[in-house]
């Protein structure tokens, strides 16, 4: 751990200084991973927690799961501090984890009328996701082409083409999976 905090990261991040607290993070982190065990870690805002945990896992080849509470959170591990990580390991990949609802659905927009930006953007989108959308948007007409429950799988005539599955594949393939705590939760057992 400490060779990644005194060589990679400061090649990677303008004026970083080495913390103290997060190099404790990551050797905590990492023997924790070496002896099998469980390590369970509070730190301060400010404390680099992102890095403490993401560069030892890169390190020790290790795929990984990320949860948050928030959006806020995952936009900061997704358009900086996992793109950060990821140039010092060439052919790691990352993804954000999302559910079924935050994805268009082919099979039911095609039994829509679409007008429009919407239809616009369903036309050009290559990734389908919804948060992706940078229009203002009726909201009823967003919920007549979401992905829900009643989506048919596999069985579906636009499964190949299906923007959810596609996403759904590509975590197949990605080192690090980001995800909120809810969608990480939805597939708990109830006690």
């Amino acid at each position: 751990a400490d060779t990644v905090f005194v060589n990679k990261l400061p090649r990677r991040i303008h004026g970083y200084e080495l913390r103290q607290p997060q190099l404790w993070m990551a050797r905590m982190i990492q023997r924790a991973r070496e002896m099998g065990k469980h390590a369970v870690i509070e730190a301060a805002t400010g404390t680099g927690k992102s890095y403490a945990y993401l560069y030892p896992a890169m390190e020790m080849g290790l795929r990984i799961l990320v949860s948050t509470s928030n959006k806020a959170l995952q936009q900061q591990l997704v358009k900086k501090d996992i793109p950060t990580v990821l140039s010092s390991y060439p052919g790691k990949k990352f993804c954000l984890v999302q559910g079924k609802s935050n994805y268009a659905c082919l099979h039911k927009a095609a039994k829509v009328q679409l007008h429009g930006q919407l239809k616009t953007w369903l036309e050009e989108t290559k990734t389908g996701n919804t948060e992706d959308i940078d229009f203002p948007i009726n909201y009823d007409d967003l919920d007549r082409i979401t992905a829900d429950d009643t989506c048919n799988g596999y069985r579906c005539n636009l499964y190949n083409k299906c923007f959810y599955y596609q996403a759904k594949a590509e975590r197949e393939e990605a080192d690090i999976l980001i995800c909120n705590h809810a969608l990480l939760a939805i597939h708990l057992d109830n006690p």
